[in-house]
């Protein structure tokens, strides 16, 4: 039996300080967030990139936090998962199996 999975992912950002590199193009498996309707996986892949500034000449953050939750409040108090992503500019959710058919906001922070 194949059982296809629908979400809708509403991303949140975080509130970042003026030097820190922050991230855009974020993406749900490779489908801009804004679009990000109808996923039908399990497990999405959560993407993102950096706004760049070469005269900045930043590394990478050390490390950022991706949470995935069932509403905005649940991102701060009951995430459905939550994992710290080291070097990378992705990471696929391993968090508790997810319902098809719900709205699930996500967040990415350092």
């Amino acid at each position: 039996m194949n059982t296809r999975h629908h979400f809708l992912l509403v991303l949140l950002l975080c509130s970042y300080s003026a030097d820190a590199l922050v991230p855009i193009n974020l993406r749900v498996e490779r489908v801009a967030e804004r679009d990000a309707v109808g996923i039908d996986t399990p497990t999405p892949l959560f993407s993102w990139a950096y706004e760049s500034d070469e005269s900045r000449g930043e590394p990478l953050p050390a490390s950022m936090t991706l949470t995935v939750a069932r509403n905005e409040p649940d991102l701060n108090a009951f995430p459905l998962w939550q994992s710290s992503v080291r070097g990378a500019t992705s990471l696929r959710y391993a968090g508790t199996a997810l319902g098809s058919s719900r709205r699930l906001w996500w967040r990415v922070c350092n």
